[in-house]
């Protein structure tokens, strides 16, 4: 109880130390294991330790250090994070592997323990495959897609902007010289492609896009924040979920319905049969609709069995609560709900980063 609080003092500093500088340590506190326990010199420590109910050298020497790791992150522009969290010499001890890496140096997801190795490239994998996607399922209408990817990109770039005088600027001005380029000719396409469109913009332009921002975001150490821009597609994914994993069926399209004898657009809907989809779906869908988020009727039909239901997307949902819309107005509200998520999320990033960050 004397000697191990003792020398887990500053472990979090010495513990970055070659194995060689360690037994000095190490063999002090085997020394009072022994004494403490009255066990003969030739027992194992971890056996020991075990009857001592006390955590092996490394693991709680990693804990200490996840403490101290998280402490100085969650003020990013405090000194001590500037000073200590230095990532200037990180690609050093990535030439070199086998140089022991100081406190300021570690990766949280590259170092601990329990976040190594696979995980750090399932979220990386997963982040690819969301921002390609999301910006293709939230499509459909003159201007929307290529007016998204001006907002959120011009968003990157000001974030980018903003972090050049961090300790990660370098990552940063690397960002700079792909998301700028890409934000000054989707304003062209943007130009075109506002209603009435004359060019048309695909899943080329959306995977591409979507990916723009996977990378930039990569590259320049925000693949959490990045998310933030994200916000109108983050909920219009978890809105679409319904369909989009078939628990309700999903037409091909499900592109806002024209109505020509009034120039508008209005919520196109899906029709199926209540035997089609599971009771627990039924009750939530019906929850919904009494929160007026989705439009769902039953009983239609001349047998009374026929259900409809509008399609799950942020367009449709917009069409439903704002009603019927000129095409140019819908996406011109919709553009200025992505404009307004992306100042919600400079509001979450600075000014609440200690809440989220």
């Amino acid at each position: 109880m004397l000697v191990r609080p003792k020398l887990d003092y500053g472990c979090e500093v010495y513990y970055s130390a070659n194995e060689a500088r360690l037994k000095t340590p190490n063999s002090i506190h085997h020394v009072g294991v022994h004494l403490a326990t009255g066990g003969f010199r030739s027992s194992p420590i971890p056996s020991l330790l075990v009857d001592a109910d006390d955590p092996l050298l490394d693991p709680q020497r990693q804990h200490l250090q996840v403490q101290c790791w998280f402490c100085l992150h969650r003020l990013l522009q405090s000194v001590t994070n500037t000073c200590v969290v230095d990532e200037t010499m990180s690609p050093h001890y990535t030439w070199h592997p086998g140089l022991p890496q100081p406190l300021g140096c570690k990766s949280l997801l590259t170092d601990f323990v329990f976040l190594t190795g696979p995980l750090y490239y399932v979220y990386m994998s997963m982040l690819a495959v969301f921002c390609t996607n999301a910006i293709n399922i939230y499509a459909g209408i003159n201007g929307l897609e290529s007016g998204q990817a001006v907002v959120i990109g011009a968003s990157v770039a000001m974030f980018s902007l903003i972090e050049l005088g961090g300790y990660q600027a370098e990552s940063h001005y690397f960002s700079l010289c792909i998301i700028i380029p890409f934000v000054s000719t989707s304003i062209g396409l943007y130009y075109y492609n506002r209603y009435p469109a004359r060019a048309f913009v695909g899943d080329t332009f959306t995977y591409f896009a979507g990916m723009t921002f996977a990378v930039v975001a990569i590259i320049g150490h925000f693949s959490k924040t990045v998310l933030l821009f994200f916000l109108p597609q983050i909920f219009n994914f978890l809105y679409s979920v319904p369909q989009l994993f078939h628990f309700v069926p999903c037409p091909r399209h499900r592109l806002p319905r024209y109505n020509a004898e009034v120039d508008k657009l209005e919520p196109s809907v899906a029709e199926f049969k209540a035997k089609e989809i599971k009771k627990p779906i039924l009750v939530f869908l019906r929850l919904l609709t009494t929160v007026g988020l989705v439009n769902f009727q039953e009983g239609l039909g001349e047998d009374g069995e026929m259900c409809c239901l509008n399609n799950l997307t942020l367009i449709n949902l917009t069409l439903l609560k704002l009603g019927p819309q000129h095409e140019g107005t819908l996406t011109t509200r919709l553009l200025m709900l992505q404009v307004l998520c992306s100042g919600l999320a400079f509001f979450i990033r600075y000014p609440l980063a200690d809440m989220f960050f």
